[in-house]
């Protein structure tokens, strides 16, 4: 939750030693900021790209590369500190995805 500051100016109580003057004392406190209204538009637009993305949550490996950038790619079979310097230092398939490559493994 956003706060924004708010000054509300009070008056302070007559002390012992000047019974009749009242000073102003600023005091500040921490007030919950009003919403803008925008979360309403991020939440609509995460469920409708959910809803789109949802027919193709259940499709498994295509044809294109994946059998040889997962299936047959042994550095990612492996998951060790040499196989991941070696992701970093090579490229599959003709691109550098070393990211990509460890986050498969």
């Amino acid at each position: 939750m956003r706060y924004q500051r708010a000054i509300s100016m009070s008056k302070a109580k007559p002390s012992r030693n000047n019974p009749k003057v009242a000073q102003s004392n600023p005091t500040v406190k921490y007030v919950p900021k009003q919403s803008s209204g925008n979360s309403k538009w991020i939440y609509l637009s995460l469920a409708l790209t959910f809803l789109i993305y949802l027919p193709y949550m259940h499709n498994g490996l295509t044809n294109a590369d994946d059998q040889q950038a997962i299936v047959e790619n042994e550095l990612i079979h492996q998951i060790n500190l040499s196989a991941i310097v070696q992701m970093f230092q090579s490229y599959q398939l003709g691109m550098y995805a070393p990211v990509t490559q460890v986050l498969l493994s």
